[in-house]
Parts: C-alpha cells; structure tokens; sequence
C-alpha cells in the first residue's frame, strides 16, 4: 500500500465534523475514508472528556488484503499529530473479527463491552 497522505475533503453538511478521504501517497488512490469526534461517535455512547472518538472505513475491494493495520496506524498517527490528542476511542461490533485484528495489530488494548440498545447485541 506504500505510505498513505489524509487531505480533507470537506465539512460534513451541518454536522459540524470533518470526514477525510484516506488516499496513497502522491496521489495515489482512493483507500477509504476516517473521522473524529462527534461524527465518529456511535449514538447512544457518551463522550469522554479528554478522549477523541475516531471511525475509519477501508474501500470493500481494498479490505482483506493485509493493509488494515498500516490504514488504521496512518488515520491514528494523523489524528494524534493534528489535535494532539493521546487518548482514542473506537468502536468494533463484537462479530468484525477482521476488525477486532486490525485494532490488536495497531497496538489498541483489549476492547471494552457496549451493548447496543438499537441492535439488541454488542
């Protein structure tokens, strides 16, 4: 995958939150995309002060192929250089194994349990 470069490409329509596209270095191609904050916040989970939620999304005919943890450390490493924050807060549903491996392989410590009133599950 090389190194990856995160642009912004603009505020989400009246959610106050950007999304950045999440693209190969030198222009490269489209990998997927992340976000920060309220936007990345799963409803019903509060927010903790001091702690920056994060969400990420991999382009589908990119996913499986063994480049999660580098795409997951660029969007972290992005997040923590930009707003300085030391604490990240993302979700994984219980069942994304291949999920749950990426955060284990960027060094994310062993993931709390949020039940969903929305899916009846975790």
């Amino acid at each position: 995958m090389g190194s990856l470069r995160l642009p912004a490409v603009g505020r989400a329509a009246g959610r106050g939150g950007d999304y950045l596209a999440v693209a190969g270095a030198d222009d490269g191609p489209l990998l997927g995309f992340c976000c920060a904050g309220e936007e990345a916040r799963v409803p019903g989970l509060a927010e903790v002060p001091g702690v920056l939620d994060v969400g990420v999304g991999m382009d589908p005919a990119r996913v499986g192929a063994g480049h999660g943890a580098e795409f997951g450390a660029a969007v972290l490493a992005h997040y923590r250089a930009t707003t300085g924050a030391t604490r990240l807060r993302a979700v994984v549903q219980s069942w994304n194994e291949r999920s749950l491996r990426t955060t284990r392989a960027i060094g994310s410590p062993r993931p709390a349990a949020m039940w969903s009133s929305r899916t009846g599950g975790r």
